[in-house]
């Protein structure tokens, strides 16, 4: 009999299926204001197909499986992640996760905002999104489940913010990860599909977006642009399905390779060095 360790590396297997099958998620894109341009600075997005049981065919979403999802992502490593980096920037608000914009039987949009008081815009927002997506009675075999972080510092005014850091953006990504495969947030993602938290897969997929060239994003970060390299706005990442992301050094080591890509795609050298440094200042815990 498989112990759970190997149950979740069978589950997590699924990942190069669900690419194969053709299951995607909605291609990402910068929100946009009135005039039709972009109106972040950059996006960060994950996601994965969490199977579901025969009779979602049939019934609406939860309203309170809704709330329990809603309820865990407030208490997840994004939640507070997004939080600290909020009291980083000065004193404002932050509206938790909650029901806001297209919401209907069977698609949910939760909304978390945050961010000084007195900027014009909201400078961090995050969107949790939950979609039965195929048409009431037919067939249905999954929920699309997806999680984005969205920046908007510059059209807050808050220029001081218009570079990302290393630190911060591993952080971030580390945060969306570590939260799509917390308990709570699994166990509420099952309860609305009607599976055991066990057959929850992990995320597949790393989505990144920035508004600007990537050098020009990553700035001041000891990053040494390739001449005549060419540039990047994005990139589309796979998970590694190998790797077990509940572990926080199977998951660093993840995104370390995550954000490696994504400075190599846009013509930057030194990002192994940087990683290195950064987790030299900030080591794992050594395991109980």
């Amino acid at each position: 009999m498989a112990d759970r360790s190997r149950l979740t590396q069978l589950i997590t297997e699924a990942a190069p299926q669900t690419v194969a099958s053709g299951l995607r998620l909605p291609l990402a894109d910068l929100p946009r204001d009135d005039q039709g341009e972009q109106a972040a600075d950059f996006l960060v997005r994950t996601g994965m197909f969490v199977p579901v049981d025969a009779s979602a065919t049939w019934r609406p979403l939860s309203e309170r499986g809704v709330t329990a999802f809603a309820d865990a992502l407030n208490n997840s490593p994004l939640h507070h992640a997004l939080f600290r980096w909020c009291a980083s920037i000065g004193e404002g608000g932050m509206s938790p996760f909650h029901r806001s914009g297209f919401n209907r039987a069977r698609k949910v949009r939760l909304l978390w905002q945050g961010g000084p008081g007195g900027t014009p815009g909201v400078p961090l927002e995050a969107v949790a999104r939950v979609d039965l997506p195929d048409a009431y009675g037919t067939a249905v075999s999954h929920l699309q489940v997806s999680l984005e972080v969205v920046a908007r510092f510059r059209h807050a005014g808050l220029a001081s913010e218009s570079a990302l850091s290393i630190s911060r953006l591993h952080e971030l990504v580390d945060a969306l990860v570590a939260s799509l495969v917390d308990d709570e947030v699994t166990t509420a993602l099952a309860a609305l599909a009607g599976i055991d938290p066990l057959v929850v897969p992990q995320p597949f997929v790393l989505d990144f977006l920035s508004s600007t060239d990537t050098p020009d994003l990553l700035a001041g970060n000891g990053l040494t642009l390739v001449p005549d390299a060419g540039t990047s706005r994005g990139a589309n990442l796979l998970a590694d399905p190998g790797i077990d992301q509940r572990d926080p050094a199977e998951r660093r080591s993840l995104i370390d390779s995550w954000l490696h890509q994504i400075s190599l795609d846009a013509g930057l050298l030194g990002m192994e060095q940087i990683l290195e440094r950064l987790h030299a200042a900030s080591p794992m815990p050594s395991p109980r």
